[in-house]
């Protein structure tokens, strides 16, 4: 290229640098409007700019990180932190917008983030429900299910952008469907640990010295295990089977999927069970579980942990998990398998309890726990939202 060339190249080039920077702003401004028009369509208010959107966030105790221009749908819309988990602390209306300071909610962001997600061409991993075998997982996907496909907002909405809930069973990751009889999924429930790939984490968990008695029985006398219950002992010789495993240093316990190394009762693995699936150790905080996991419920408040569930996965509040009365219903077992015996109510003797005290040391640690977090975690529902759930 001679001299001249090289002149001309440069002096077009002057030219052209203002076109490039106005059509790069403009590429920006289109980006900030669409944004700032989903966030203002899902609110109800009228935000002007995303600077004033972060203004108002970051007064009401915390930055909430909208991207304008970023095309990465699995980031999170908000971290999870002690000070972003309440972006409002005042009592709002059921449209999940405070009225006095004009901030979106938590449960409003949700909403944003789930449209998000939903209209995404990408294979996006949102919500995942940690199903630990018999803590009550198939009663809850049951019982989100019936929340969300009875809902105003699941009915009123047109079936392109409907979602639902997907159970994998014990599947790997990789098997994961996307969708399921015309709807796309958008939380998973699976017989897997934790894992921090999902957006956000939800599980439920069981009494520990209830959860082995009932992992026990459903080996036991359960439909889905009658062509493999003669192999189970009676409970004092499985007990002490697992016991004198993790006398000879057993750490953690062999998955269902691994079924060929579950003998020799092919029945689940009672040792510390729970702490395994949630990703638990005893230095573990209360605040580091609070941090992990969108909602940790428990089965001693079975209705008000899928309420919880609920709320926290879809941003909405369905009336049937306000209880302002203070009017509370019993637990119900929704899903029983067949079995005759139960954990919460057969009779053990004290030599029993001790053992499985033995298999459980450190989920009952982490029982323990989650009860003062999931206190925690509903008490932020119910002071943002201006309502009591049931328990």
């Amino acid at each position: 290229m001679n001299r001249r060339s090289v002149f001309l190249l440069a002096r077009r080039s002057v030219f052209l640098l203002p076109v490039f920077l106005v059509l790069a702003a403009t590429y920006t401004l289109v980006n900030q409007s669409e944004t700032i028009s989903e966030i203002n369509t899902t609110s109800g208010k009228q935000y002007q700019t995303i600077a004033e959107i972060n203004t108002i966030f970051a007064e009401d105790g915390g930055t909430v990180s909208v991207s304008v221009v970023s095309t990465d749908v699995d980031k999170k819309m908000y971290e999870k932190t002690t000070e972003t988990r309440s972006i409002v602390k005042s009592a709002a209306s059921n449209d999940t917008v405070s009225s006095s300071s004009n901030a979106l909610t938590r449960s409003a962001l949700i909403r944003i983030e789930n449209n998000r997600t939903q209209q995404s061409e990408q294979q996006v991993f949102p919500h995942f429900l940690v199903h630990i075998p018999k803590a009550g997982g198939g009663g809850t996907l049951k019982a989100l299910m019936n929340l969300l496909f009875t809902s105003n907002e699941f009915q009123t909405t047109e079936k392109q952008n409907q979602y639902r809930l997907c159970n994998e069973g014990d599947n790997e990751f990789k098997d994961f469907k996307s969708s399921f009889k015309g709807l796309r999924c958008n939380l998973w429930m699976s017989e897997q640990p934790y894992d921090s790939r999902a957006n956000h984490v939800y599980t439920v968990m069981r009494n520990p010295v209830e959860h082995v008695l009932s992992m026990y029985f459903h080996c036991k006398e359960s439909h889905d295990h009658r062509k493999q219950a003669h192999f189970m002992p009676s409970l004092d010789d499985w007990l002490d089977h697992h016991v004198e495993r993790l006398e000879f240093g057993a750490k953690q316990p062999i998955l269902a999927r691994q079924r060929k190394n579950l003998g020799p009762f092919f029945c689940y693995d009672p040792i510390n069970i729970q702490s395994f699936f949630t990703r638990f150790n005893s230095a573990m905080t209360e605040e580091k579980l609070y941090n992990k996991y969108d909602v940790i419920g428990h089965m001693d408040s079975f209705s008000k942990s899928h309420c919880a569930i609920f709320i926290r996965y879809t941003g909405y509040v369905p009336p049937r998990c306000i209880c302002n009365d203070a009017s509370t219903t019993s637990r119900k077992l929704l899903v029983d398998h067949g079995v005759v015996h139960h954990g919460a109510t057969f009779n053990t003797t004290n030599k029993q309890v001790a053992k499985i005290l033995k298999l459980t040391a450190i989920d009952q640690i982490l029982y323990e726990r989650v009860r003062k977090v999931f206190s925690k975690q509903v008490k932020d529902i119910e002071e943002e939202l201006g309502i009591t759930l049931c328990d």
